[in-house]
């Protein structure tokens, strides 16, 4: 991130308010936090989002893995009951 100290700040400041002048900086400072206000939830709703997709991502890769389960445990059953009804039938 941007280092920014106490004196730094001054100095940008002093220099706005030589630039832009006494009456237009207040007006200026609200617009730039507004502006730096929507950066910063925008930044935050990325975060968000990325975070749900790998979540799903996650969701979706143990959802298959429990389906390939299943599906191994009920070929398992199967073959068991076939043998047991072979072996019942004769």
């Amino acid at each position: 991130m941007i280092d920014l100290g106490i004196s730094k700040l001054a100095l940008i400041g002093a220099v706005a308010l030589i630039v832009i002048g006494p009456e237009k900086l207040p007006t200026v400072a609200r617009t730039v936090g507004a502006w730096i206000g929507k950066a910063q939830r925008y930044v935050t709703d990325m975060k968000a989002e990325v975070n749900r997709s790998m979540a799903l991502d996650e969701l979706k890769k143990m959802k298959d893995s429990v389906e390939s389960a299943a599906k191994d445990v009920g070929q398992s059953i199967k073959s068991g009951t076939d043998d047991f009804e072979k072996t019942w039938a004769e």
